[in-house]
C-alpha cells in the first residue's frame, strides 16, 4: 500500500507533508520505526495513514517494556544468585507459570507461521500484544508475589521463567528490531542473537481449565480495577470485595491465589463464597463470578450528599424561575414565540431534572442508612 499523512493525502516532497524519517529515526530510534511501519500495515496492500505518535508508542509499550523487564530479571536473578544453567528448560506447578508459557507456546507457533508466509505485519501485531498484555503487564506483575516467597525452588523456577519467555521473546522481535533485541540478548547469554536458535513450542502438556481459571482470575482484577477508576477510588485504598460463585473447585482456586489477590485488589476484607448481600453494591459478572463491591465502599456519602443537595437547590431555583417567566403575561405577549417554546422546553428539563435528582437523594440517603 502506500504511506499516506493523517488527512489522506499522499506524502510528496512538493506538499511538505512528512517529517524527514532520519529525523525520526534520531527521536524514536530506527526499531521503534520499523516496527510501527510493519505493526501499521498489518494487512498486505492496505495504505497507511502515518502518524509520528505511532511510533512513539512502539517506545512506551515495547522498547520500554523490554527494557524494564529485563532489568527487573536481572535484579532477582542477582539478589538470589540465579544461576542461569541452573534450570534447562521451564517447568512448574504454579498455574501462572503454565499460563504465561502456554501463551508463549502460542505466540511462537503463529508468529513462526506468519514469518513463514511473509505476513509480517501480523506477526509483529502476535509478538506486541504479547509483550504489551501479557508479559509485562501481567505476568511480571504477578511474579512478583512468588520472587517474595520463603521457598529458594519457587524463586529460582520463576527467574527461570522470567529469562526463557524475555528470551523467546527477543529472538521472535529480532528481525523487527535487532538493535535493542541485540543489546539485551547480551547481557544474558553468549554471542549474538542473530546466529542463536530460532524459538520452537515447548513440548509441555497445559490443562485448558487451569488456563482458564487464571484468565478469568485476571479478568476479575482488571474489574476492580475499573470499579475504582469509574468511583475515583485510589488503588491504594482498602476495601471490601466479595467474589461470588457457585462453582466450589473455582472458590478453592481462588482462595489459593488469595496472595496474588492481595496484591492486586488491596482489599480489606475478602469473602470468597455462592451467596453474597447484593443490596447497595456495583456488580460485575466474570464469567460465572459476580465481583461485589458494596457503594459504602467506593462513595464518600455525606460529601455526594452534600453535592445533590446542592444540585436540587440550583434546579428548584431554576424551576421557579421559569416558571415565573411562564406565568408572566407581559413575557408571554412581548417575547418572540421561539423563546416563549425555549423556556418551556427549559422547564420540562429543570423539572425531569430535579425529581431524578431527587430520586438520587432519596436512595444515597437510604443507603447510607443501610
Amino acid at each position: 500500500g502506500t504511506i499516506l499523512a493523517k488527512d489522506g493525502k499522499k506524502l510528496s516532497k512538493s506538499s511538505k507533508n512528512y517529517t524527514d524519517p532520519m529525523e525520526l529515526m534520531k527521536t524514536y530510534g530506527t526499531d521503534a520505526f520499523r516496527l510501527y511501519l510493519f505493526r501499521s500495515n498489518a494487512i498486505i496492500m492496505n495504505d497507511l495513514l502515518f502518524d509520528e505518535k505511532g511510533i512513539k508508542e512502539q517506545v512506551q509499550q515495547v522498547l520500554l517494556p523490554l527494557y524494564n523487564c529485563a532489568s527487573f530479571f536481572n535484579s532477582y536473578a542477582i539478589l538470589d544468585k540465579f544461576e542461569p544453567d541452573s534450570v534447562k528448560l521451564p517447568s512448574s506447578d504454579n498455574e501462572l507459570d503454565k499460563w504465561i508459557l502456554a501463551k508463549l507456546n502460542n505466540v511462537v507457533s503463529e508468529t513462526s507461521e506468519n514469518y513463514e508466509k511473509f505476513e509480517f505485519g501480523e506477526a509483529a501485531r502476535i509478538i506486541y500484544n504479547f509483550i504489551w498484555d501479557d508479559f509485562a503487564s501481567w505476568y511480571v506483575e504477578l511474579s512478583k508475589v512468588s520472587l517474595n516467597n520463603e521457598s529458594k525452588d519457587i524463586v529460582i523456577n520463576v527467574c527461570s521463567v522470567l529469562k526463557y519467555v524475555l528470551i523467546t521473546v527477543l529472538k521472535l522481535l529480532h528481525p523487527f528490531m535487532p538493535f535493542v533485541t541485540e543489546e539485551i540478548y547480551q547481557h544474558f547469554e553468549e554471542g549474538s542473537i542473530m546466529v542463536s536458535s530460532w524459538p520452537t513450542t515447548m513440548n509441555l502438556t497445559f490443562d485448558q481449565t487451569t488456563l482458564k481459571d487464571v484468565e478469568k482470575m485476571l479478568n476479575i482484577i482488571s474489574s476492580v480495577r475499573n470499579i475504582r477508576a469509574e468511583k475515583n477510588v485510589a488503588p491504594s485504598k482498602k476495601i471490601s470485595i466479595g467474589l461470588e460463585t457457585s462453582n466450589t473447585d473455582y472458590q478453592k482456586f481462588l482462595n489459593s491465589h488469595e496472595d496474588y489477590l492481595s496484591r492486586f485488589l488491596n482489599f480489606e476484607e475478602l469473602t470468597i463464597n455462592d451467596n453474597i448481600n447484593h443490596d447497595n453494591a456495583t456488580i460485575v459478572v466474570v464469567s460465572d463470578v459476580n465481583v461485589i463491591v458494596p457503594l459504602k465502599e467506593l462513595i464518600n456519602f455525606e460529601e455526594e450528599i452534600k453535592k445533590l443537595e446542592k444540585e436540587v437547590e440550583r434546579l428548584t431555583n431554576e424551576v421557579a424561575r421559569s416558571t415565573n417567566m411562564l406565568n408572566n403575561q407581559s413575557f408571554i405577549s412581548k417575547a418572540p414565540a421561539a423563546k416563549v417554546e425555549a423556556e418551556k422546553a427549559k422547564l420540562e428539563e429543570y423539572t425531569k431534572g430535579l425529581n431524578e435528582v431527587k430520586k438520587l437523594l432519596e436512595d444515597l440517603k437510604k443507603a447510607q442508612n443501610d
